[in-house]
């Protein structure tokens, strides 16, 4: 096995491999760069290592692994982060569900990360590859693989963070652009109270005491429920929304008749710009 540099006769040099495959046959393969010979060398090699390794393990498919993943965030997290969970493990179900952990090298994830970022941000795709680690981390823990490919796969960067306060005129001409907008329900109640994402997207009517003028919210965090108060603007805005509502769910805040699940950047992007403050995000009125 070995690897040879050939100056062609056009001045355009060539990498050949010449080895042998699994069946005993002789194979000579030409490449333009090295790092694709130095690649097609290694796989006999990388071959026989995952064939040693898949013995050793119960090499199981990602889909397997990755409903014993959500089977555990069930039991251990928040209701509300195991439906997020399920939402960003879905696409990745769909694209490797079918393949043993052993099958899936990081460049199949780079390849999956690429179609990604043609379809939504580079904060969702790092949100693909951080579930996915998580998938064979666990597939570790259980004895089904013996080393993460998400290891060897780089973080996109994302663009400058959203800045994490508000002031209070800030907040006022938030409040004032917002109105002209479907989420305003939604944005003032962040805006009064201070609630998580996951907290305003888990709220239900059954939560909202109109009559007592408070909220019911379940921390998402350590379940412990807490009484916040209703202020007299969030209560007209409830009330529209509560008129308004398709009754096909018992989720408070909606869109298009569903239950809203991921952050709203793009109507607070226009808000922001139109009320003239910087970008902001659901958690800039946390703090």
């Amino acid at each position: 096995m070995a690897i040879r540099k050939i100056e062609r006769q056009n001045g355009r040099t060539v990498y050949q491999v010449d080895t042998y495959d699994s069946t005993g046959t002789r194979v000579r393969r030409n490449f333009p760069r090295l790092k694709q010979a130095q690649a097609f060398e290694r796989e006999p090699i990388l071959a026989a290592v995952a064939k040693t390794q898949s013995a050793r393990v119960r090499d199981i498919t990602f889909s397997q692994a990755a409903t014993e993943y959500l089977d555990w965030v069930q039991t251990n997290k928040a209701p509300a982060t195991y439906r997020s969970y399920v939402d960003v493990v879905r696409p990745l179900v769909s694209m490797f569900g079918a393949k043993r952990l052993s099958r899936i090298t990081p460049e199949m994830i780079e390849e999956h990360k690429k179609r990604r970022m043609k379809e939504v941000g580079n904060r969702t795709v790092n949100g693909d590859i951080g579930r996915m680690k998580a998938v064979f981390d666990l597939a570790i823990q259980k004895g089904h693989a013996h080393h993460n490919p998400c290891d060897k796969i780089a973080w996109l960067r994302l663009r400058e963070p959203k800045i994490k306060a508000l002031t209070l005129d800030q907040i006022r001409r938030v409040l004032v652009v917002a109105e002209g907008f479907e989420q305003y329900p939604l944005i003032i109640t962040a805006a009064h109270t201070g609630l998580r994402r996951q907290e305003l997207f888990s709220l239900t009517w059954d939560d909202v005491d109109f009559e007592e003028g408070v909220i019911h919210v379940a921390n998402a965090k350590n379940y412990k429920r807490r009484v916040i108060n209703i202020t007299e603007e969030m209560r007209e805005a409830l009330l529209f929304a509560r008129a308004g509502h398709t009754r096909k769910h018992d989720c408070v805040f909606e869109s298009r008749g569903k239950p809203l699940k991921f952050n709203i950047d793009g109507t607070l992007k226009k808000i922001a710009a139109e009320a003239g403050v910087p970008r902001f995000s659901l958690h800039s009125f946390r703090h």
